[in-house]
């Protein structure tokens, strides 16, 4: 997905924050398309490092309403983590 086209995952990516939402359509940085065409009401994400290098977003979505906790939000710090330690090695 292009930054330009802004929303939840390149706000990820400029911030290096992580994101939580249980009602993505009430986020109004939110792609619309996002919402309305294919239904995402939850999203987790967080950064990708590959060398110390931000290279993207790991998220996950779900058309139900509050459906990740921060739980959830830790096991995909550390599979992110996983990946960018794989990737830089490969």
């Amino acid at each position: 997905m292009p930054l330009s086209n802004g929303g939840s995952t390149a706000k990820v990516f400029t911030s290096g924050e992580n994101y939580l939402t249980g009602h993505s359509e009430d986020d109004p940085d939110e792609v619309p398309g996002i919402v309305h065409a294919l239904g995402v009401r939850s999203t987790i994400a967080t950064p990708l490092h590959v060398a110390g290098e931000p290279r993207g977003v790991l998220s996950v979505v779900s058309p139900t309403p509050d459906y990740f906790d921060e739980g959830d939000l830790r096991f995909l710090q550390a599979a992110s983590r996983w990946l960018g330690l794989v990737a830089g090695r490969a």
